[in-house]
């Protein structure tokens, strides 16, 4: 008999991560008879939804859908608040999830994995944590996401700053007091979209430096009323169904049987300008079904979203600068927008481009009237 039959695994899944990923594999796990733990280093599961708890972070995929669908129980009685739903709200549903399923004696917190080592002998990986643990396993499973690790870069004088300096993904936990303050914020991808108009409702002051400006298309956040979540509960079916046939993931009527490249030019303004106000990537997927196939037809959506830039920012130079240039519409994942151009129409907050214009070199605190 071989080292492999003789010895038995601690578990026969290890998962790192328990965000969404991980919670959904301990049902699919434990539904396929077999055992699990998962190991997470945060304090809380949630994943995304533990670290990041930025002002204003929500999620920019409606929560009707951006959910884990293997318990219709659970699709029935969960219920969201708004169209979009924000960190606490999210967090409070895994947690529900959680629960429900007993999937707490299957997770372990405060726990960071360091290596995972197949052993040839015994055909089980070894899996060590930074507190001296070992486990072994048959499957080995990475759920942490893509973006778990921060990527923080490395700016002369970030260490020595004086003032709160940090990672929005490591935005301290029992909150932070930026009412009257300075802020500066580096970057203009999702988080700063979400995060602007929030802060500079009691900032004294806030400054984006922004190295690439997105296409940002709107949320358009609603409360959901009883009549819409029944709507939603109603049609679960159809609407899973949407999502796993869908390119993006999500519960979209597209293709919708139409090219822009065939539409005339008055029937394709029409069609942009009925489907901007009802917010979500929607109007990428649900207008026409060439925008990310031909060149031409995503230069006319990208062209649409320039031009309602220019509408919401009152300063033509600062709306051609975050207006993007050089790109094709959804080269990068756009954002959705609860805000954001028209924040910069406030007397308190300032645009920075670094891209081209004044590249960051140096973070300096001072006791003048900036922190940056």
């Amino acid at each position: 008999m071989t080292n492999a039959a003789k010895q038995q695994p601690d578990h026969d899944v290890i998962a790192i991560g328990a965000g969404f990923a991980g919670l959904g594999l301990i049902h699919y796990i434990r539904e396929a008879g077999f055992s699990i733990k998962v190991f997470d280093r945060a304090s809380d599961i949630g994943g995304t939804w533990t670290w990041n708890r930025y002002p204003g972070a929500a999620t920019d995929s409606e929560g009707y859908y951006y959910c884990l669908t293997f318990s219709k129980e659970i699709l029935q009685e969960w219920t969201w608040s708004q169209r979009y739903p924000g960190w606490e709200e999210t967090h409070r549903y895994l947690h529900f999830v959680a629960d429900k399923c007993d999937m707490w004696p299957h997770v372990q917190l405060n726990t960071e994995i360091v290596s995972a080592d197949f052993q040839e002998d015994t055909a089980l990986w070894l899996v060590k944590t930074a507190g001296g643990e070992s486990y072994t396993c048959r499957y080995f499973i990475s759920a942490m996401g893509m973006i778990s690790e921060p990527n923080v870069p490395n700016i002369k004088g970030a260490e020595t700053f004086k003032g709160p300096c940090f990672h929005s993904s490591r935005w301290p936990q029992e909150g932070l007091d930026y009412a009257g303050k300075r802020v500066g914020i580096i970057g203009s991808g999702a988080t700063t979209v979400q995060m602007v108009p929030v802060v500079s409702e009691t900032a004294a002051d806030v400054t984006v430096f922004q190295r690439t400006p997105n296409f940002v298309m709107p949320a358009v956040q609603q409360e959901m009323t009883a009549e819409r979540q029944q709507e939603i509960k109603d049609s679960y079916d159809e609407i899973i169904d949407k999502c796993r046939n869908h390119v993006f993931g999500m519960a979209f009527d597209s293709p919708v049987g139409r090219d822009l490249a065939d539409t005339p030019a008055d029937e394709v303004q029409k069609i942009f300008e009925e489907h901007w106000p009802r917010g979500s990537f929607r109007f990428v997927f649900e207008t026409f079904d060439d925008l990310l196939s031909n060149a031409d037809s995503n230069k006319a959506a990208a062209d649409f979203i320039a031009s309602k830039i220019k509408e919401k920012v009152n300063d033509p130079e600062v709306a051609d600068l975050l207006t993007p240039k050089g790109y094709p519409l959804f080269a990068k994942r756009p954002p959705l927008d609860h805000g954001y151009f028209e924040a910069f129409n406030k007397d308190n907050v300032n645009l920075v481009d670094i891209g081209s214009k004044e590249p960051l070199v140096e973070i300096k605190f001072t006791y003048s009237n900036r922190l940056y």
